[in-house]
């Protein structure tokens, strides 16, 4: 089944994109009225300590001391004018491996962000 969603995005915090499924595609649209944003698109992949401990702290995934995490840029200080969509298409990455994080560059920053899923591809493809 193919899974649309939406959110509206405002501020500089990492904010990690909730998803169910195989991600396709994703459409960065810049609302600010008037500003260029910044963008930092990344995945993290957490690989657990050997009792799969693993915490969320402040939307930061930190380690515990057995565990590591690498982080992956689709994009790195990517400038997106006001009044322009980014669509990043064949992204297909599997979310249950991976953490979905976004940062945009500014307080007053405003991003739509639309997110196309398929939940029928089987993980580990």
């Amino acid at each position: 089944m193919i899974i649309y969603k939406y959110t509206n995005l405002t501020g500089n915090a990492t904010t990690q994109l909730e998803c169910e499924g195989i991600i396709d595609s994703i459409n960065l649209a810049n609302v600010h009225a008037t500003d260029s944003v910044n963008i930092d698109l990344s995945i993290i992949s957490i690989i657990p300590d050997v009792n799969n401990n693993f915490l969320p702290i402040d939307n930061d995934w930190t380690p515990l001391e057995a565990g590591s995490a690498n982080t992956y840029y689709f994009l790195k200080n990517v400038t997106i004018p006001f009044g322009v969509t980014l669509v990043l298409d064949d992204l297909h990455f599997d979310y249950s491996k991976y953490y979905l994080n976004i940062k945009l560059s500014a307080a007053d920053s405003a991003v739509d962000i639309g997110i196309k899923e398929n939940t029928e591809i089987p993980r580990n493809y």
